[in-house]
């Protein structure tokens, strides 16, 4: 038993220490001038702290490096930009999930358990392997470079999983409380908007916070698919790393400032994720 015990605290220790300490390491960094950074002699704390590049990249709009670039703008524009394209995402899913998951918990038709599962299993392909069909669909269709490529890619990527989460919420609601509410006159639609939707409201909450996080750090699909005016955070990061050089600064800084929202939404809403996440795992 004790040995079992050391074992777990020693796994978990591991685990903590590779989650933190490379976000550590870029906290430190991203407040070490660039001139420490790039100099031979290594120092696990800076000598100097300055938060220069947080206003290179928040406030000024030139960062005087080894070549200069407007990047205050840029990375702004980006930002908020990973912001529209997340937030429009998760609510497509939600509304998608929502009304999808409610169909095949309640209504019994011809071929609905093979769409159900046929669905589910779109799961496990990646979304590479269908890249070059999905860049000319998308490009035939004008959307190149705009938020609704995103938003479409992204969905159609996150909503069987998410269907399976909300269909699996359905499930655990008793058909007599729905059956009751019918009898008093309401209508399916006003059922469920108004009985189904807040009891299952954990699996909105699992639903909205994993498509948003998803949706925030996707750097392959921004890459490609809007490679200019819509252009996201992981992509504007990522351009720090240049063929004549790194601004390791504003790189970390950058990625600092990137996990802000993510570290958020986990904070506040990390109770009901577990327990969504746990509520659609059996049958009662």
């Amino acid at each position: 038993m004790r040995k079992r015990r050391i074992m777990v605290i020693t796994g978990s220790v591991f685990i903590l220490l590779w989650t933190l300490v490379p976000i550590g390491w870029s906290v430190l960094s991203s407040i070490t001038s660039e001139r420490e950074l790039t100099s031979l002699s290594v120092h696990l704390v800076p000598k100097k702290i300055t938060f220069d590049n947080y206003k290179n990249l928040i406030f000024e709009t030139k960062y005087q490096g080894v070549i200069t670039q407007a990047v205050g703008p840029k990375f702004k524009r980006a930002a908020i930009n990973s912001l529209i394209v997340a937030f429009l995402t998760m609510c497509t899913v939600l509304f998608l999930s929502s009304f999808s998951g409610y169909v095949f918990s309640r209504l019994k038709f011809k071929g609905q358990k093979v769409i159900f599962f046929s669905i589910l299993a779109t799961m496990p392909i990646p979304v590479i392997a269908v890249l070059i069909p999905l860049y000319r669909l998308i490009s035939a269709w004008g959307f190149i470079d705009t938020y609704l490529s995103l938003v479409l890619i992204y969905a159609g990527a996150f909503l069987p999983i998410s269907i399976w989460v909300m269909t699996s919420h359905f499930n655990l609601i008793p058909l007599a409380i729905e059956d009751a509410a019918l009898i008093d006159g309401c209508s399916r639609i006003g059922s469920l908007l108004r009985i189904l939707l807040p009891i299952v409201s954990p699996g909105l909450f699992v639903v909205s916070i994993l498509t948003f996080l998803n949706s925030w750090i996707q750097f392959l699909m921004p890459l490609i698919f809007a490679p200019d005016k819509s252009k996201q955070l992981p992509v504007v990061i990522s351009e720090f790393v240049t063929k004549y050089s790194t601004q390791y600064g504003l790189m970390n800084a950058g990625g600092v400032i990137a996990i802000i929202p993510p570290l958020i939404l986990v904070i506040f809403f990390q109770r009901y994720l577990i327990g969504g996440l746990m509520g659609g795992a059996v049958k009662e």
